[in-house]
């Protein structure tokens, strides 16, 4: 279902990384809109890929045309 969703980088706010409570060493990062409301929850395996999925959305949200 969430896989369809749109998320427009003109809506998004922050970008958060959180260590799961349960599950340890998998990270869940958060999308956040500019109102700060939560968009989207995403589950990774690593720290480093949350990271470098994190950094990809920021990156892509400051280099928009």
């Amino acid at each position: 279902r969430e896989m369809g969703q749109r998320i427009y980088l003109s809506s998004l706010g922050e970008i958060s990384i959180y260590e799961h409570k349960v599950k340890k060493n998998r990270f869940v990062v958060i999308i956040r809109s500019a109102d700060g409301g939560e968009l989207r929850k995403i589950n990774v395996r690593s720290l480093a890929l949350a990271q470098q999925f994190a950094g990809a959305i920021v990156y892509l949200k400051a280099h928009r045309a």
